[in-house]
């Protein structure tokens, strides 16, 4: 072998060591993700995601109906006589919005197992319900003796219950449906993903918990790509 092709291949040996030090020095350099610093960030994350101590994970779209009854007898105890009863039934759409009580995620419910990420969600609740009364549609009867008055106060009646009966519909869906548990686990995984590949781990792997179920596993789909 000629002088020129040795000291060529001593250059080329070299090289290959100091790249591959490079390579195990910036592994080595970049200290493992600890589970208390994990959990410093997870609960960070969702702090600036929420203006309150809530944490709004999803949102419903809900149809809601009321009927609202004012009935009267004329002379009762004596006569009975009824004079009608007027009713107002009041359709509207509004928006649910729901999540978690941040201050009931407490540190021993985030997991932190090599890259694997584990999160037991406290319970879902309703934030807020928000009907959208401009579109609410009004059917009214009046009872044969009662005068028009009586069908602007049974219509308001009906009106100041929409919202209450709107939060009701929406706690009935989040007891009776896993959707809303399978959109939260991934609107935790969408917020958290970024953090957690900043701090360090290259794919996180999650698994989220509601209670004993197991609603959501594996990593974030990549950017574009279907996610059935």
């Amino acid at each position: 072998m000629s002088r020129y092709m040795a000291a060529l291949l001593s250059v080329a040996l070299v090289a290959i060591a100091a790249a591959a030090a490079a390579f195990l020095w910036t592994r080595l350099a970049a200290p493992a993700l600890t589970e208390t610093e994990l959990r410093e960030r997870v609960f960070a994350t969702l702090q600036q995601e929420s203006d309150t101590s809530f944490v709004v994970t999803g949102y419903l779209q809900m149809t809601v109906s009321i009927t609202a009854e004012n009935s009267r007898v004329l002379f009762p105890r004596m006569l009975d006589l009824p004079l009608g009863t007027t009713r107002s039934s009041v359709t509207a759409p509004g928006t649910v919005s729901y999540g978690f009580d941040l201050s009931a995620l407490r540190p021993e419910m985030i997991h932190l197992r090599g890259d694997t990420v584990a999160l037991d969600v406290p319970p879902l609740q309703v934030f807020s319900a928000e009907p959208k009364l401009e579109e609410a549609q009004v059917e009214t009867s009046r009872g044969w003796a009662r005068l028009p008055i009586t069908s602007t106060g049974t219509e308001r009646l009906a009106v100041a219950s929409i919202t209450s009966a709107l939060r009701s519909q929406g706690e009935a869906h989040l007891d009776g449906s896993a959707q809303p548990q399978l959109n939260s686990a991934e609107t935790l995984r969408t917020l958290l993903d970024p953090v957690l590949v900043a701090s360090g781990i290259e794919e996180p792997y999650y698994r989220i918990y509601f209670g004993e179920s197991l609603v959501l596993e594996g990593s974030a789909p990549a950017p574009g790509a279907d996610p059935n």
